[in-house]
């Protein structure tokens, strides 16, 4: 089994989504494939660290907990934090969301250092740090 985190496109190429894939290759001659997709919504834009940072992953084998951070912003809503799911050998189901307040008070900051623009993706091992 393989899992992979990547992202969904359409037939040219165009981005719809964060996908999470399990790969099973066990019957090399007949490989299958459970695909996830986390957000895929032509009004919302999704993005992870997991894409590039191998630290922003968690997963438990023996629990098929998995653990990615996700930022999720569109016109009806937004989300940054990170997204719980259950991988089984047969599928992947979504668990439960974790939210992360990037606010100004949640950090004992000063209200003009913080904004949007300024924060980091979230991760594992990746804290905002106040610019100088």
């Amino acid at each position: 089994m393989i899992l992979a985190i990547g992202q969904e496109t359409d037939d040219k190429g165009w981005v719809l989504g964060l996908q999470i894939s399990l790969f099973d290759l066990r019957d090399n001659s007949n490989p299958s494939v459970i695909r996830h997709l986390i957000e895929v919504d032509a009004e919302t834009y999704s993005y992870s660290a997991a894409l590039w940072d191998n630290n922003a992953v968690r997963y438990n084998r023996e629990t098929g907990l998995l653990i990615i951070p996700v930022d999720l912003n569109g016109r009806d809503a937004a989300f940054s934090g990170f997204k719980l799911f259950v991988v089984t050998d047969t599928e992947i189901v979504e668990d439960e969301d974790c939210s992360v307040d990037f606010s100004p008070e949640a950090f004992n900051s000063d209200a003009d250092l913080w904004y949007c623009a300024s924060l980091p993706p979230v991760s594992f091992g990746t804290v905002p740090t106040r610019r100088q």
